[in-house]
C-alpha cells in the first residue's frame, strides 16, 4: 500500500489529489464489499467528468465558444448524426483554415432523455462564420469566461450524455481533435503520517478555492483534492 499524491495542471487550473493506491485487503476497514452496479457507475462519471474537465481546462479559454447543434424537424439516427457532425467538423476546419486558425474541438452527442442534438466546445472565431456552417436545424452558443476553470461545463456534458454515449456509433462520452494538449501530470509517494494534512493555500502562483474530502470507494481510506487557479 502506498499513500500518493497527483498534481495536475490544466491551463489555469492546478489539482492536488491524495490517494491510497492498490490497498491490500487487510488494511481496508472491514470487510471487503463488491461495488454495486449503480456504485460502479457514479465512479465512471466522476472519473470521465474530471477527465473532460482537465482536457478542456488545458486547451480552451476566454471568448473560446460552447456549441448546440440542434435539429428540426425529425430527429436523424445516430449514424446519420455522426455523418451530419463529421461534414460540419469538415466545414470547420475549412473556415478556421482560411482565417489562419486553428481549430480545436470537444464534442459530445445526447439521443435518448432529449432530441438528438450535439455539444461542442471549439477554439474561438467569427460566429456569424460558424452558424452558417450548420444547415440542419438551430446553432446556440455561449461564450468561455475568463475563470479558466470550466468544470461545471464538463459536469453538464457528462450528465447530457451518460445515458445515450452508448447508443451512439462510437460507443465514446465524447471525440476531440487530435491537436489538444494534455494537461501536464506529476504523481509523487507521500508519507503516511503526511497524508492528512490540509493542501496549501498558495502554491506556485495558484490559490486554493475548494477542497474535496471523501471516503475511497475501494479502502474506506479519505480521498483528498485540493482545487487551485493561477493568481
Amino acid at each position: 500500500m502506498a499513500y500518493m499524491q497527483r498534481t495536475v495542471v490544466a491551463g489555469k487550473t492546478m489539482e492536488i489529489e491524495k490517494y491510497l493506491c492498490c490497498p491490500k485487503p487487510h488494511h481496508r476497514k472491514g470487510p471487503r464489499v463488491n461495488p454495486t452496479s449503480e456504485q460502479m457507475e457514479r465512479v465512471n462519471e466522476r472519473n470521465a467528468a474530471k477527465t473532460l474537465r482537465r482536457l478542456i481546462n488545458a486547451n480552451f479559454r476566454e471568448g473560446d465558444l460552447h456549441l448546440v447543434l440542434t435539429y428540426r424537424g425529425t430527429p436523424p439516427d445516430p449514424e446519420t448524426a455522426k455523418d451530419n457532425l463529421r461534414r460540419f467538423l469538415r466545414k470547420m476546419r475549412k473556415l478556421y483554415a482560411a482565417a489562419g486558425q486553428e481549430l480545436k474541438y470537444v464534442v459530445t452527442t445526447e439521443c435518448k432523455a432529449k432530441r438528438i442534438h450535439h455539444h461542442m466546445v471549439v477554439s474561438k472565431a467569427d460566429v456569424n462564420d460558424i452558424r452558417k456552417l450548420w444547415e440542419h436545424g438551430i446553432l446556440r452558443l455561449s461564450v468561455l469566461d475568463d475563470s479558466g476553470d470550466y468544470h461545471k461545463l464538463a459536469a453538464y456534458l457528462i450528465k447530457e450524455t451518460s445515458r445515450s454515449f452508448r447508443e451512439m456509433p462510437t460507443k465514446k462520452r465524447w471525440t476531440a481533435s487530435r491537436n489538444l494538449i494534455r494537461p501536464k501530470e506529476k504523481v509523487k509517494t507521500v508519507k503516511r503520517n503526511r497524508f492528512r494534512d490540509p493542501p496549501p493555500a498558495e502554491i506556485g502562483g495558484y490559490r486554493l478555492v475548494h477542497i474535496e474530502r471523501r471516503a475511497d470507494e475501494w479502502s474506506g481510506e479519505m480521498h483528498q483534492v485540493g482545487y487551485y487557479l493561477r493568481n
